[in-house]
């Protein structure tokens, strides 16, 4: 029996893409689902939604200790009868409240799960918010994209900030991606993949192609984490396209601000995605190019393709983490930069190489 913590933020739709892996394994019958919340409303009849959060952090915290409590009891059974069944505690680790970000529970709360595995779903700022302000208690009307990202960080590093102290693994997964995902992440051992590629100013073609090529090495077995998955950048780019921006939504003298902190958050999000990955592949596409620059009147051949700053970016981190970089540059007549070189453990220049290499060297397990 494994216990798996699964934290998010509300509008997160955490609990949604836990019912569609419990769709997805219903014949099999190894997931269940216990819900702390749930479980603590049954128990205290006198609490809901709209009042939780107005009572004080200590009467909240210890109405939250009896539904633990159940729940801990209900594992130990289950791990007594030797069950294969992998349980998931939908949860928050960080509440926020008229500006103030609190402890959900208690550690020791935790202590008596025994917990196998820490996941954190996030999910697009922009469905966040859509969620959130569909509240049927108002609680959120305010918020605004940058808390809504701040809340998202501070899910995830007290999430991580539990893994390390029991010593266990912490994964973070987009709502977004295909629930085979996350079912692979909790039902198997297969080799984990952060899948990097440019995202910025490149055609819808050659956008496809990089999917189709994350949909075949999902084919083959892997479980692959798309950082296009969370599409906040994409988002921002089309508001500073908009004439007119939705009123309640964000105005332009706040837009500058919120593309900053997009940013910032993409990059931390995504290094932790290629964190809990086993290896960066990366898909450099064919782009148009100049063959020739033009420098003081001069004219000369053009030696490298224009490179993405961010795939650079997450070719060092991966390599620097010690994970092994894959990766196959598709511009044709022109060599890769040497700093694209020098971060890759090995550098193809078709994807049947790219894929026939992983199929006999890093079979996804």
């Amino acid at each position: 029996m494994k216990c798996v913590i699964c934290t998010g933020t509300t509008g997160s739709e955490r609990r949604q893409y836990l019912v569609e892996l419990e769709n997805l394994t219903r014949e099999s019958k190894k997931l269940l689902i216990m819900d702390p919340w749930l479980r603590t409303k049954e128990l205290h009849t006198d609490i809901d939604e709209a009042t939780i959060l107005n009572i004080s952090d200590e009467v909240r915290l210890n109405y939250f200790k009896d539904a633990y409590q159940d729940i801990a009891n209900n594992l130990d059974k289950l791990r007594a009868s030797s069950n294969d069944t992998v349980v998931t505690v939908p949860m928050h680790s960080v509440f926020y409240w008229r500006s103030v970000y609190k402890d959900a529970i208690r550690d020791e709360f935790l202590e008596c799960l025994s917990p196998d595995l820490f996941i954190t779903i996030v999910h697009n700022m922009k469905a966040v918010k859509v969620n959130l302000d569909e509240d049927p208690h108002s609680r959120f009307s305010d918020i605004k994209f940058p808390e809504i990202l701040q809340w998202r960080q501070r899910e995830i590093q007290a999430t991580s900030r539990w893994a390390k102290m029991f010593k266990k693994e912490h994964i973070v997964i987009a709502r977004n991606e295909p629930v085979e995902v996350l079912y692979r992440v909790l039902f198997t051992e297969k080799k984990k993949i952060y899948f990097s590629y440019p995202m910025s100013y490149v055609s819808d073609r050659e956008m496809n192609n990089a999917r189709k090529l994350i949909k075949k090495l999902r084919g083959m077995g892997y479980i692959i984490f798309d950082p296009g998955s969370i599409d906040d950048a994409q988002y921002v780019s089309e508001l500073h396209g908009q004439l007119k921006v939705k009123k309640g939504i964000v105005t332009k003298q706040e837009l500058p601000h919120v593309a900053r902190v997009v940013g910032e958050h993409t990059v931390d999000v995504d290094h932790k995605l290629i964190e809990q990955s086993d290896m960066v592949v990366v898909r450099y596409p064919s782009v148009e190019y100049n063959k020739f620059i033009v420098e003081k009147d001069k004219v000369a051949p053009a030696i490298y393709v224009p490179l993405s700053a961010g795939v650079i970016c997450e070719m060092v981190k991966g390599y620097s983490a010690g994970k092994k970089v894959f990766a196959v540059w598709l511009p044709k007549g022109v060599e890769p930069s040497p700093f694209f070189r020098y971060h890759c453990t090995k550098l193809f220049t078709a994807e049947p190489e790219l894929l026939d290499h992983l199929k006999q060297k890093e079979p996804p397990g």
